[in-house]
């Protein structure tokens, strides 16, 4: 998988780093979240990984998800936090975030959530252009409509 991750804290961005590495995902690591949204743009990323640790952060944070959500290829989101409410949590993911950790919490459940997101997106990219509708019996492509007699349709 292929990861972004950000952190203002050299010491939490070294530790994150080197977990999310050994369990074999690509790492590009920005210490900003503005660098985080440019590199977001010019390359693709499954998963942002953006970590606050303190709590005037979080506007800043809040407001890179609305950049990072109008991306064409917008990657998902994962948010944790030194310390946060349930409502900056909620107000995160309002804005964007896909999942949301207050610490303390665990590396593992945030690589798990990852992969539960990518998977996600997979099956939604993999969705069938093509649909059969049982009401009409039309082939039914975006707004193309195509009738199928009746043997066509069974």
């Amino acid at each position: 998988m292929r990861l972004l991750l950000c952190s203002s804290s050299s010491t939490e961005r070294s530790y994150l780093y080197k977990a999310l590495s050994e369990s074999l995902n690509s790492v590009e690591v920005a210490d900003n979240v503005e660098y985080a949204v440019y590199l977001a743009s010019q390359e693709p990323f499954d998963t942002a990984f953006l970590c606050a640790a303190a709590s005037e952060a979080h506007d800043g944070i809040a407001s890179a998800l609305e950049a990072f959500t109008r991306l064409p290829d917008a990657p998902a989101i994962v948010v944790a936090l030194t310390r946060a409410t349930p409502a900056d949590c909620a107000r995160l993911l309002h804005a964007g975030a896909d999942a949301c950790f207050v610490q303390p919490w665990s590396i593992i459940e945030i690589q798990e959530r990852m992969l539960a997101l990518r998977r996600g997106a997979l099956v939604h990219a993999s969705a069938p252009l093509v649909r059969l509708d049982p009401s009409t019996r039309d082939l039914v492509e975006g707004i193309l409509r195509v009738p199928l007699t009746t043997r066509e349709g069974r």
